[in-house]
């Protein structure tokens, strides 16, 4: 079951948005291919900004999130772990190349929390999506981050 909040981005989200080293964890991007169905890719903390209460994000120019992106604006990214699940509905506008990464604007338009229902209860998340870059490309994605976090400032 899941509840709308709003626009507020929650707490607990904004701290990991904001770390200079953010978590490993990845996050669903859900949009629409040419067909209309739901088209996911991973992204993770590190390719997501808040700025300024705004938030971005970044992925490759080559992949089809990107074209999907760039013809439907709508999407979803879901954040989920153990003890909160989150979706961030809204619109994708596309901003700059950065190197061989799109730079998309995430017009949120309402942000939802799930949680379990009275006969679920006891139930929830036990993880959530983990993963781990060795540290050449952990390396990499912090130097994007940091450029398109300055470009955008600037």
């Amino acid at each position: 079951m899941s509840i709308d909040i709003g626009l507020q981005i929650p707490d607990i989200l904004k701290s990991k948005l904001t770390s200079a080293i953010p978590e490993q964890e990845a996050l669903p991007l859900i949009s629409l291919d040419d067909k209309g169905y739901p088209h996911v890719a991973l992204l993770s903390y590190l390719e997501l900004l808040l700025i300024d209460g705004q938030l971005y994000f970044f992925l490759s120019n080559r992949s089809r999130s990107a074209s999907n992106l760039q013809k439907r604006l709508i999407c979803t990214v879901l954040f989920f772990s153990p003890g909160y699940a989150f979706y961030f509905k809204g619109k994708a506008t596309f901003l700059f190349t950065f190197a061989s990464q799109s730079v998309f604007h995430f017009n949120l338009k309402t942000v939802l929390q799930d949680f379990p229902e009275k006969q679920e209860e006891g139930s929830g998340l036990k993880s959530g999506l983990n993963f781990g870059l060795d540290p050449d490309a952990l390396r990499v994605k912090l130097t994007f981050r940091q450029k398109i976090r300055e470009k955008l400032a600037g």
